[in-house]
């Protein structure tokens, strides 16, 4: 606390025309003395440990101020009320920080954590996604139809091809199938060579 508030208010008037006016010159040194050790221990001091510190075992001085009300002796622990006042201004001051404080750290951590779920909800999101790209929707005919037209395959027979692959459960080989499209081109492909063959064997047989 001392580190927080390393002074304590003094109010030039109120020492003027305050009750310690009514001791001596060597209580009212002491007193200054006293303040300064009570505020520094955070208002906790013993009244033997002062009446030897500060006032020489001088009993006298410690009744004076005990008698003007600027000291009070409370079972041998000693009480000086507008420094009391002033510590606990502090501190509520101090615990409000730290509540501000925590707050703040709160709601980072809030954000933080709501950030890191937005992280991951957009991860997922473009998982799923990208499965979804991956993941093979058959052609209808008309597509079929429309990519022959496309590579410009005049003999496509887009009708018999997906006939043939909806037979077999879209698959190449034993594989489940990815791409219609390079399907299509291998179709075509093995189309031309059987045409080219049957075209050979008809004129070798003329």
């Amino acid at each position: 606390m001392s580190k927080e508030l390393p002074y304590f208010k003094f109010e030039p008037g109120e020492w003027q025309n305050g009750n310690i006016q009514m001791c001596s010159i060597e209580a009212r040194i002491a007193f200054i003395d006293i303040c300064c050790t009570y505020w520094q221990r955070l208002c906790s001091l013993k009244y033997a440990f002062a009446l030897q510190r500060h006032c020489n075992g001088n009993a006298d001085i410690m009744q004076e101020l005990c008698e003007a009300g600027v000291l009070l002796n409370n079972d041998g622990e000693l009480a000086i009320k507008f420094l009391d006042s002033q510590l606990q201004e502090v501190s509520q001051k101090s615990n409000k920080a730290r509540k501000a404080a925590n707050k703040r750290w709160s709601d980072a951590n809030a954000m933080q954590t709501h950030s890191e779920r937005n992280a991951i909800r957009e991860d997922k999101k473009r998982e799923e996604e990208k499965r979804e790209s991956n993941r093979f929707t058959a052609p209808t005919i008309s597509e079929i139809q429309q990519y022959a037209k496309e590579k410009k395959y005049v003999s496509f027979n887009a009708a018999r091809f997906h006939a043939y692959y909806e037979s077999n459960g879209w698959k190449v080989g034993k594989n489940k199938m990815k791409d219609w499209k390079a399907a299509a081109r291998g179709w075509q492909s093995r189309e031309s060579e059987n045409t080219q063959v049957q075209t050979s064997s008809k004129y070798d047989f003329l």
